[in-house]
């Protein structure tokens, strides 16, 4: 068994935890979601919570070294990717598969997430930049400020994707895991190439989708 709870990062602490009948709910950080701007006591309030607690992992970090996985690669997948690579290599060295006399050659492990992770959802607001620029525009002209586009939007564009790193179009993440240390691909190259290739090119058509609906 493995596990990342927030304030038990094993089953043993989470167990204990358990019996001890601790609750890990603090209030939201802001970080995480800001109550200034989210929260009313009304439930039936739109585009808002009513609620103020929540339990969250915090100073979680994953070793990527120990995975061999590059530095671009790590910051361009969401974290909770490699929180549930960890979580899942955790397991299986508990279970003792790390003691089993497995050739590697012939083990192929795949691990992916929804993409609904935080670095998704701030990565779809930046490409969002277009409808607000089309809703500023409309909103100025309609009130006779048109004359202030060109001095406005530039500044604005700055401000609003500021808080989102860029996005770069390339293959989707899911695959990463493989690059686990000790967990190889099998030897079927070309068809693994084929896959790899029809993959990389559903990426790109994935993303073009994404850039006309913004």
């Amino acid at each position: 068994m493995g596990c990342q709870y927030p304030e038990a990062d094993s089953p043993t602490v989470l167990w204990r935890n358990v019996l001890a009948a601790r609750r890990s709910f603090r209030e939201i950080p802001s970080e995480r979601l800001d109550l200034a701007d989210y929260y009313s006591p009304d439930r039936s309030e739109p585009d808002a919570t009513y609620n103020r607690l929540a339990a969250v992992l915090e100073d979680y970090q994953f070793d990527r070294l120990a995975f061999s996985i590059p530095g671009s690669l790590f910051r361009s997948s969401d974290m909770v990717h490699w929180l549930a690579l960890d979580v899942a290599k955790r397991a299986l060295d508990d279970a003792g598969f790390d003691r089993l006399p497995v050739d590697p050659r012939r083990v192929s492990v795949l691990i992916g997430n929804t993409l609904t992770g935080d670095y998704t959802r701030s990565g779809v607001l930046r490409l969002r930049w277009p409808y607000v620029r089309r809703a500023v525009a409309a909103t100025l002209a309609a009130h006779g400020l048109s004359a202030q586009l060109a001095d406005v939007m530039p500044d604005l564009e700055r401000r609003y994707k500021q808080p989102f790193h860029p996005r770069v179009d390339r293959p989707a993440p899911p695959r990463c895991g493989l690059r686990a240390r000790g967990w190889r691909r099998p030897e079927h190259r070309p068809l693994r190439a084929h896959r790899l290739r029809e993959d990389e090119r559903s990426g790109r058509k994935a993303h073009a989708r994404l850039r006309r609906e913004v």
